[in-house]
């Protein structure tokens, strides 16, 4: 489900999520492994960059995950329901193709990937900080049960390219409220406004859970 064109027409993200849906079937496999923290203030979010060889297939093509940075509140809402925080986890492969995946938070409990991003926030934007020691792993960002919405859409950070394959976890997950709070003290509110969703085709595609 790789959308790499929208035509004409300009269909950007993010959207209200919302049926009648379209059924698929799964077509993801995960291949993260652990990573050096390494986070910088971009200016329009707080973005982990992350190693290479970390990648996902989807129909056996390969993307490479480059890096996933975070949006509060939620850029992306579901039957009009927001979220207090959503991640993006964006991949691209050597066609400069772009997949991202959505995961959308709730305040909660402690997750052991975003909490220490938000407590080696750098000071300046634009530095990257390497936190020496810390090492992070992109697959615990990802819920236990693993469907999704999928679109087309665009980056929602300039450039706004579109062309983008959009996956968004049905799953909402938990991030301690000190870190909705810090990336709200950062940016107060980082979140592109709702675009139109143009009749743009949504498939629902159910997945079990992982093993």
């Amino acid at each position: 489900m790789i959308s790499t064109s929208c035509g004409k027409t300009s269909i950007q993200a993010p959207i209200n999520i919302t049926g009648p849906y379209t059924t698929g079937t799964c077509d993801f496999q995960f291949f993260y492994k652990p990573s050096k923290l390494k986070i910088i203030n971009n200016g329009y979010t707080i973005q982990a960059n992350y190693d290479p060889g970390s990648y996902i297939t989807i129909d056996g093509a390969r993307f490479e995950l480059e890096q996933f940075h975070f949006h509060s509140p939620s850029e992306n809402t579901v039957d009009g329901l927001s979220f207090a925080m959503e991640a993006h986890l964006v991949h691209s492969n050597a066609n400069d193709n772009l997949v991202v995946i959505g995961l959308h938070f709730r305040s909660g409990g402690h997750n052991r990937v975003v909490n220490p991003v938000f407590e080696n926030v750098p000071d300046n934007i634009g530095e990257e900080r390497i936190v020496e020691g810390v090492m992070v792993d992109a697959t615990f960002l990802l819920p236990p049960v693993r469907s999704y919405y999928h679109f087309a859409g665009s980056l929602t950070t300039p450039p706004r390219t579109e062309g983008v394959s959009w996956n968004v976890m049905t799953e909402v997950q938990t991030v301690s409220e000190s870190s909705v709070d810090k990336l709200l003290e950062i940016f107060g509110g980082n979140n592109r406004p709702i675009q139109d969703n143009k009749g743009r085709e949504i498939t629902l595609v159910n997945c079990p859970a992982c093993k």
